[in-house]
């Protein structure tokens, strides 16, 4: 029954015609010239080779969501098939560095071995390199007949390798708790296949086991938001509905912010003795000193809000205080956002330059004129040789390209 399910859905989104007009197709004269600028970048940093992942460290997940996140991107706002072309390219060369089991492919294959001296696969670096990506071109493809007559195939064999297999997966290798009736959380590996004898060996992770942090989870759980979305399988959804449950029961506000801790204690596997509430835990809830981690909390946040999950207006509108009012503290000052307590601390470290302190939620510009201010201005002291220029540029074209709705998005009728 959930093949037929799966198969139906996707038949109907293969007859769906896409709008043929485009939000570059309506740009004012300034950001139509801030994408011609950025254009030629973007393919620029496309086409670089992905480097092997058994040589590189944990940043190779991040690098490259960056530069296929912003093909996506620019796809959607330009409708210049260009930037598919070369997102399949990247894509191809990102599946190809994922090791797969050659006895349980469906349970061991994955992201594990890079250079790391603690843990290795987590469901945040599926998330950013496979499921959001990957179904965000499977949503492109199913929706336009000329792109599903050149790409369709590969969409299915990526939308279903997704669906049917990867994410399922974590639940075969024990990653899933129940909590309760209406709760759950996802915890991290404790073994993981040696990359030459396909053994299982344990993961050299003290925290192995352990419940994941919130924005680790919750990247991968954005992809599972576009997965129901294409399949109507409403599997996906109960799996956001109850870690987003989880999620917003630890939030502390009062008249001024909200705030979380990086991490939470869940459940009976956070504490040393296997009993929940007795005795020592492998962790404490602390708010994290990179500041940025709280930026993928609040887009999470807002995905859910448009598919009608847990939060409400109110939620965002808190939110929307937190980072314009209590975390600003002007655009002359160092740091401009403290963190989501009040706190900041300016680190001498060239590696931590980002850490102690805040940064701007522009995931909130779908509600908040105050915030597409804010964020206009920082656009606008940009360094166009700077790093992370133009992933800055084309998510602000994009974003802002749509008009200030409190509606949620991809809510059903």
């Amino acid at each position: 029954m959930a093949m037929i399910r799966f198969l139906l859905a996707l038949t109907a989104l293969m007859t769906t015609v896409q709008a043929t007009t485009f939000p570059l197709d309506q740009a004012s004269p300034e950001n139509s010239a801030l994408f011609e600028r950025i254009h030629p970048l973007l393919l620029a940093e496309a086409r670089t080779p992905v480097p092997p992942l058994s040589e590189s460290n944990e940043s190779w997940f991040w690098v490259n969501s960056h530069k296929i996140a912003q093909l996506l991107d620019a796809y959607e706002y330009s409708g210049d098939t260009v930037f598919l072309d070369a997102f399949v390219e990247r894509m191809t060369g990102i599946l190809q560095e994922r090791y797969i089991h050659p006895t349980n492919p469906g349970t061991w294959s994955g992201w594990y071995h890079y250079q790391t001296q603690t843990h290795s696969y987590m469901v945040i670096h599926a998330g950013i390199v496979y499921y959001q990506p990957a179904l965000r071109f499977v949503e492109f493809v199913t929706s336009d007949p000329a792109l599903n007559e050149k790409y369709g195939l590969l969409a299915k064999i990526w939308l279903e390798d997704i669906t049917q297999v990867s994410i399922p997966g974590w639940d075969r290798r024990g990653c899933w708790k129940e909590m309760s009736e209406d709760e759950g959380w996802y915890v991290k590996i404790t073994q993981k296949p040696h990359p030459e004898s396909h053994e299982l060996i344990p993961e050299d992770d003290g925290l192995a086991g352990t419940s994941f942090a919130y924005n680790k989870l919750h990247e991968m759980l954005k992809g599972f938001l576009i997965a129901y979305r294409i399949t109507g399988n409403e599997a996906f959804l109960d799996r956001v509905e109850k870690c987003a449950r989880v999620f917003r029961r630890h939030w502390r506000v009062d008249d001024r912010h909200a705030e979380w801790y990086y991490r939470e204690i869940l459940g009976p596997w956070d504490y040393k003795s296997g009993r929940m509430g007795e005795g020592d835990t492998y962790f404490k809830g602390y708010i994290h000193p990179k500041g940025g981690y709280y930026s993928t909390d609040v887009g999470y946040v807002v995905d859910c809000y448009n598919h009608g999950i847990q939060f409400t207006r109110a939620d965002i509108e808190k939110l929307i205080q937190t980072n314009v009012e209590f975390m600003y503290r002007g655009e002359d000052a160092d740091p401009e956002y403290t963190n989501i307590d009040g706190s900041y601390k300016i680190y001498e470290e060239k590696s931590k330059q980002s850490w102690g302190q805040g940064s701007l939620w522009t995931s909130l510009a779908q509600f908040s004129p105050r915030i597409r201010e804010m964020w206009k201005a920082r656009i606008d002291r940009l360094n166009p040789g700077g790093y992370g220029y133009v992933r800055s540029m084309i998510c602000y074209l994009l974003a802002t390209s749509r008009p200030i709705t409190w509606t949620p998005r991809h809510t059903k009728e």
